[in-house]
């Protein structure tokens, strides 16, 4: 949960919070023997002060019009009545659709549709395929909804961070047999009662991941060059690890924080911590080194010399000395 103030949860029912106003997205990952998948819903929750009233249904009792219908007692505003055993019904083929007008454009949460067998008749009547469109101005429409192979009586779709003032209905398959008739009890627009300012969609912090992208980028081909094989693999492999997270503006906090971290300590070990391996510098100190002779030394000190001298020994016979 990108932007909580824990954004992480294996709990079943997590409780979450978010400190600041925005437009949030949610990722749920399973796994099991098989493997693992991930569903994402993005802009799924909006946290914002003017949404201090609760949901309400916004469009019982409002103008309701469709693409056609059986007669009077099966017309549109049968759908919005508040009254579950009276429908809008089309029978004819062709396409099927049924808006609704809130009025003005009003702040949307969720709608909730009744289908045929949530008004007494068979499973199979119950629409099949359906998408739902908004509109704030009644001429530009947006698909916020697409369902296909419903089985439900009464299906609820969440619509967060939505405003309009027009909600349509697009019956596509009408049920799941060879009948032509489209049969929806009640349709539930819900949300509030009013056109609030929407916050704005949250997005990972980046700044520090950036920086430490911009900080390597100065690395030059010979400082590579000279470090071990591993230290430049590392820092090339941290910066296509930083690439990959700084794209993905719902990457958590904990992502961006390792990403930099692993970056800067990749910049840190070419450019500070390993320096070129001057073997043959050292080769000429240990063949000067050993042109000394004890008995012009103290013990104490011609041990600490003798030291040295395997030491660098031992540096120099490895092939990939830093």
């Amino acid at each position: 949960m990108p932007g909580a103030k824990v954004e992480t949860s294996t709990d079943e029912n997590p409780v979450i919070s978010y400190e600041k106003e925005g437009i949030y997205s949610v990722s749920l990952v399973a796994k099991n023997k098989k493997g693992e998948d991930t569903i994402i819903k993005n802009e799924l929750i909006t946290v914002s002060n003017d949404a201090n009233e609760p949901s309400v249904n916004l469009s019982q009792g409002k103008e309701a019009t469709a693409s056609g219908s059986t007669g009077a007692a099966e017309s549109p505003e049968k759908a919005v009545d508040g009254i579950l055993n009276t429908k809008w019904c089309q029978a004819k083929y062709g396409k099927k659709w049924l808006q609704i007008d809130l009025g003005s454009i009003k702040t949307l949460t969720d709608i909730t549709i009744s289908h045929a067998e949530a008004g007494g008749e068979g499973s199979s009547q119950n629409t099949k395929d359906f998408d739902i469109e908004i509109s704030e101005d009644g001429s530009s429409y947006t698909t916020v909804v697409q369902v296909r192979g419903n089985k439900k009586a009464v299906t609820n779709s969440v619509l967060p961070g939505k405003k309009a003032r027009f909600v349509r209905l697009n019956v596509i398959t009408p049920t799941d047999g060879a009948d032509s008739d489209a049969s929806i009890y009640e349709v539930k627009v819900k949300g509030l009662d009013k056109n609030i300012n929407l916050p704005d969609l949250y997005k990972t912090d980046m700044t520090s991941l950036n920086e430490a992208l911009i900080k390597a980028d100065t690395v030059t081909e010979e400082q590579l060059a000279n470090v071990a094989p591993e230290v430049a693999n590392e820092f090339k492999e941290s910066i296509a690890n930083g690439n990959k997270v700084v794209k993905n503006t719902q990457a958590l906090r904990q992502e961006v924080k390792d990403a930099t971290d692993r970056l800067n300590n990749a910049y840190d070990s070419v450019v500070h911590q390993f320096i070129p391996a001057y073997k043959e510098d050292l080769s000429k100190l240990v063949e000067q080194a050993s042109q000394y002779k004890s008995e012009d030394y103290t013990q104490e000190s011609f041990e600490a010399l003798t030291n040295a001298i395997n030491n660098s020994k031992t540096i120099l016979d490895k092939e990939d000395a830093t």
